[in-house]
């Protein structure tokens, strides 16, 4: 028998909520986010690392051998599997910090589900709506007492996506893969 609890209704207004992690998350200078990615039929894994204003570090990992790439300013370092190290120039840098709900604004409903720890952080759950197109995408976020997201999770047709963020304001240093020229 499944079991499940059912927040109180009407659940809490959590605009307020989201505008002070909004507040907080953009004045992030590092941050790391490893994610899950599933469609149903497939799960990748990844592991980022961010450092602002224009860096970030990734690794795919995939049974076909994955990739990783390093993105410093209009500069790309990407690499399949243990293939070379490709390197392209051009295109905008990445903004960093960013985060995958900013692009789906306005934000819509947000509500406040409630509180719970996230690896021993106390959090409130917040959850909205966001839209991509004609393409609905729901938002759950588990907000800590700094207005820092510890988990968050993205939910719209065949893209189920869960993420946990740490290492806020950690020193991370990302730099162009050892012996290869810019």
């Amino acid at each position: 028998m499944a079991t499940f609890n059912i927040p109180k209704l009407p659940a809490p207004e959590g605009s307020q909520l989201l505008a002070q992690m909004m507040a907080r998350s953009h004045g992030l200078k590092t941050y790391r986010l490893d994610e899950t990615l599933r469609s149903g039929l497939a799960i990748i894994p990844s592991r980022y690392a961010f450092q602002a204003p224009d860096r970030l570090k990734s690794i795919v990992t995939e049974s076909s051998g994955g990739s990783q790439m390093v993105w410093i300013g209009g500069t790309r370092y990407l690499r399949q599997g243990d293939g070379s190290w490709q390197v392209l120039h051009g295109g905008p840098p990445p903004v960093v910090p960013s985060f995958i709900w900013d692009f789906f604004r306005p934000f819509i409903d947000a509500r406040i589900l409630g509180r719970t720890a996230v690896e021993g952080v106390p959090t409130r759950v917040v959850t909205f709506f966001g839209k991509s197109g004609v393409t609905p995408l729901w938002f759950r976020l588990w907000v800590d007492r700094e207005g820092l997201v510890r988990q968050a999770q993205m939910r719209a047709q065949g893209h189920f996506m869960d993420d946990r963020y740490y290492d806020f304001d950690q020193p991370i240093l990302i730099e162009p893969p050892k012996g290869v020229q810019p």
